[in-house]
């Protein structure tokens, strides 16, 4: 937790979660178009900026 508190910008948000990979349709190809920008299948980003 230091080390969060160190490098987070004033505040800063820090967010996390312990979803699971979903596996329908919709997920899995937003995964796909998300691996292209981030290397990592499995995340996304959400039209709010999440």
């Amino acid at each position: 937790m230091g080390e969060i508190q160190r490098v987070l910008r004033p505040h800063g948000s820090l967010y996390i979660n312990d979803f699971l990979i979903n596996h329908d349709q919709r997920n899995v190809d937003r995964y796909n178009v998300f691996k292209e920008i981030y290397g990592t299948y499995g995340v996304f980003r959400l039209d709010e900026g999440a």
